[in-house]
This record gives C-alpha cells, sequence and structure tokens, in this order.
C-alpha cells in the first residue's frame, strides 16, 4: 500500500513503502551476523593480545633474575609507578579501586624485595613518592629493549600503512580505556 511523505505535496510524488522480502531480511541479518562475529572476532583478538603482552612482559621481567620473583599483582603496581611521575599511595588506591592500607601493604612488600623506595616530597613533607629502584629499571630496560626488538621483527611483516594503522587503533583504544578509566572515578 502507498503511503505519502510529508514532502511528497512540494514534489508532487508519492513515496511507496518499501516492504523487504524474506531475502532482503536474510540478507540483513547476515550482514548484521558478520558485523556482530567481526565485533567479537576483535575484541577477542584484543584481549589475546593484552593478555600474550602481559605475561611476555612478566616472563621477560623475570628472565634471569634472582629472587625476589615478581608476579603478576607485583608488576601491576611496578607498571604503575614506573608511568606515573610522583606516583603516591592514594593514587594506586584509587587506580585500583581498593583500600590504601592495602596498597600500603603492598607498597611495604616492593619496598623490602628491594623493587620500590619512598622520596618525601621537598614541597610537602607529609607526601611521599613512589619511584622503582635502581634494581627494578634495570629490569624494566630489558623489557623495554627486548620489547623494542620484538617490535622491529613483527614491523618487517607489515607494509607502513599497516603499521601505522595499527599505531592509529592502539591510540584509540588507549584513549578510549582513559577515557573510561576518568567516568568510572
Amino acid at each position: 500500500m502507498p503511503s505519502f511523505s510529508p514532502l511528497a505535496g512540494l514534489y508532487g510524488k508519492r513515496k511507496e513503502k518499501i516492504e523487504l522480502t524474506a531475502d532482503d531480511r536474510t540478507i540483513k541479518q547476515q550482514r548484521q551476523s558478520r558485523k556482530e562475529r567481526d565485533h567479537m572476532k576483535f575484541a577477542e583478538e584484543l584481549n589475546q593480545f593484552y593478555h600474550d603482552l602481559s605475561f611476555y612482559e612478566l616472563e621477560v621481567i623475570n628472565r634471569g633474575a634472582a629472587q625476589p620473583h615478581i608476579n603478576h599483582n607485583s608488576l601491576l603496581y611496578l607498571n604503575l609507578i614506573a608511568y606515573r611521575e610522583e606516583c603516591t599511595a592514594s593514587y594506586l588506591a584509587r587506580m585500583l579501586n581498593i583500600s590504601n592500607g592495602a596498597v600500603t601493604l603492598k607498597i611495604n612488600e616492593l619496598i623490602r624485595q628491594g623493587l620500590v623506595q619512598r622520596e618525601q616530597s621537598i614541597s610537602d613533607r607529609r607526601m611521599y613518592y613512589l619511584q622503582l629502584t635502581e634494581k627494578a629499571e634495570k629490569r624494566y630496560r630489558l623489557f623495554e629493549q627486548e620489547i623494542t626488538v620484538f617490535a622491529g621483527e613483527v614491523e618487517k611483516r607489515f607494509s607502513s600503512a599497516e603499521v601505522e594503522a595499527f599505531c592509529r587503533v592502539t591510540k584509540v583504544f588507549s584513549q578510549v580505556c582513559s577515557n573510561e578509566a576518568r567516568n568510572a572515578g
């Protein structure tokens, strides 16, 4: 049955209502299904990439090191401290959504292991900043050297355009994650 567009009077034409056939609906469902599968595949690949990289980092950080052996939980703290200037225990508690007391316990453990040190603020003597020790810095430098070599090997397998596209995707992903973290807090 024909339906009339509100603009039909302006142009003097009727707008026919388009009905989808069963075949058209099937094609639409297949396209939607393909999009959903592609989305799921992307999410799965991204999750696997994060998982693999996290455990690779853990393996490299611990490679050839005498005690202490760094576990995944400790590595999370060390990463937050390493990449945050003027890192405080309260910042860690906020980022990890845990109590200050829980952070203090973990920080004290990392200090005993010789991986973290506290440094008193010059401007506010009540404030202490957390820093990696030279021992922990050395382990991070080893990881950064390995990841540079690793990235170079992977980069050889792709065109410049593909590498640039990957960089754009990871940058957008980081921005979305950062925005989500800020909005959640």
